[in-house]
């Protein structure tokens, strides 16, 4: 998977997002900034994440992924 890919499964998140992607494959960083987390709890945005990735690129892809962060605004 590319940046750009990984970027393009995380906005399809059902909430209004801001996402980056840093790094390589086999490391890549994402970011994922929703004012809606504000109301989730950090497992549930994180097993929705996840879940997503798996989804878009099955187990092997999401071996790529090192970690993606997701925050309220108010903790950036």
């Amino acid at each position: 998977m590319t940046n750009e890919e990984l970027k393009a499964a995380l906005e399809l998140l059902p909430y209004k997002t801001r996402v980056r992607v840093e790094g390589e494959p086999g490391a890549w960083l994402g970011v994922v900034i929703s004012p809606e987390y504000e109301e989730i709890p950090d497992h549930e945005r994180q097993q929705a994440v996840w879940d997503l990735v798996r989804e878009k690129f099955g187990l092997e892809g999401a071996i790529e992924v090192e970690f993606i962060f997701t925050f309220s605004p108010r903790l950036t």
